[in-house]
């Protein structure tokens, strides 16, 4: 499906978008989350994610 492992200076194209909230509901996860493609990640939404990204906690 994706490659998991990336080599040492490899360029990666990163998009993200907000999702509609019924893909952010339990039931919306349970089938389209990380977990979901075998990653061990929690869902974190983008917003939170640039926010923290930015310096802020």
């Amino acid at each position: 499906m994706f490659r998991r492992k990336s080599l040492t200076g490899q360029a990666v194209a990163v998009l993200a978008f907000k999702s509609a909230p019924l893909w952010r509901r339990p039931a919306g996860l349970d089938v389209f989350s990380p977990r979901y493609f075998g990653y061990d990640l929690d869902y974190i939404p983008v917003e939170q994610r640039l926010h923290a990204s930015n310096g802020h906690s």
